[in-house]
């Protein structure tokens, strides 16, 4: 049978429930598998605001339906603009330490690692990448 039924149609499933955090993950995510793009969601939310827009200003030209299908975009109304929360160069270079640490370790023994985490520990990260970088050419 599988995940799609016995029809092998996929059935509906309902929207699930998302934290503000959890939905800019989740489209963080996609946009780096590179399923949807930021021109994408610029896109849709442009759409998405010119709709609701639209519905706001004539509910009447909805056939007495107005304010039920307002009620229904509510949710659709997007909350309060945040200030973009971009990484400070300070938050970049030490994630990049992090990474090039890691690179360092990637090609070490486990000896040779507990040793340089140790250094990293004592020292700090510049001294670590050092002596995993000694090591890995002494190792050669």
């Amino acid at each position: 049978m599988g995940a799609h039924g016995p029809s092998g149609r996929n059935r509906h499933q309902p929207f699930p429930e998302l934290s503000p955090g959890d939905a800019h993950a989740v489209i963080r995510w996609l946009c780096a598998l590179g399923k949807v793009t930021p021109r994408d969601i610029r896109a849709a939310l442009r759409e998405r605001d010119s709709l609701v827009a639209e519905a706001t200003r004539k509910p009447e030209s909805l056939d007495g339906q107005g304010g039920q299908f307002l009620r229904r975009i509510e949710g659709l109304q997007r909350g309060p603009k945040t200030v973009d929360q971009r990484t400070s160069m300070r938050e970049r270079a030490a994630w990049m330490a992090e990474e090039r640490y890691k690179a360092a370790l990637r090609g070490l023994p486990k000896a040779a690692r507990a040793r340089v985490n140790s250094i990293r520990e004592r020292r700090g990260i510049a001294s670590a990448i050092a002596a995993a970088r000694r090591l890995s050419r002494s190792d050669s």
